[in-house]
This record gives structure tokens, sequence and C-alpha cells, in this order.
């Protein structure tokens, strides 16, 4: 969702944002929900409670560029960035993370294996070849 569909809230401090924003989320978890049991109808018995957070929500508690969960935006031009590496040009510094993979979980540990093997090639191969097998 647009960062710019949360300006009215933006400068309200959390759990005081008013009716009006309480309204917003409560139709948009309406919607959200709607959308998954028409593609899994049979989740809906089994769902005992639902939340709904925002991006204000996590630009509160994370303070993350404009309210992302997962960082940078996933766009070509970021992943085509060449400060988005593991290695810096800085010697022995070295970047972790989602945003120098990709997003998500998953993306943040790819960003770590990638900042191992860039700091230590050899130990890194070692231990990643010991664990596969």
């Amino acid at each position: 969702m647009p960062w710019e569909t949360f300006a009215p809230w933006l400068d309200k401090r959390w759990r005081r944002r008013g009716d009006d924003y309480e309204s917003f989320k409560q139709r948009l978890q309406e919607r959200l929900l709607e959308q998954l049991f028409q593609r899994l109808p049979g989740l809906k018995p089994m769902l005992d409670w639902a939340e709904v957070s925002t991006p204000v929500t996590t630009e509160h508690f994370v303070r993350p560029s404009r309210g992302s969960i997962y960082g940078l935006e996933p766009t070509p031009e970021r992943f085509a960035n060449p400060y988005l590496k593991p290695r810096s040009p800085v010697p022995g510094l070295f970047f972790a993370g989602s945003d120098v993979a990709s997003v998500g979980v998953i993306g943040a540990m790819m960003g770590g294996a990638l900042a191992a093997v860039a700091a230590e090639p050899w130990d890194a191969m070692r231990f990643l070849r010991k664990d596969v097998m």
C-alpha cells in the first residue's frame, strides 16, 4: 500500500490515532480476510483472532524507511545497485542482511551467508559443505 495512504496518521501516537484510523484498519482487515477466504475457504472456521498492522505501526516500532517491513523496495534498480554487496570498499567491513540479498527472512539469511563467504571464503565454504553433507 502506498506510504501516502497513511499521511493523515503519521504525526499521531501509537494507540492514539483515532477512530478514523481504527475504522480504516478494520475495513482493510475485512478486505484482506475476504480475499484470503475466497482462495482458501477451509481456513475460515479456523480463524480465532486477526489483527492488522500498518506501515505507521512499523514506523513507530522499527523506524524503517517509510514503514517498510522489508527494507529497501525490491525493484530492478535496487538489485542493480553496486553498493548493496556483502563486501564494502572499506577493508574488513562486510554487510549482511536482507538488503544485501533479497527481501524477507530468507533474504536476510542469504545476506548473512554471502557476508560469511565474502569475509572468509574458504572457511565459510568448508562450514557450509560440512552441514550439507
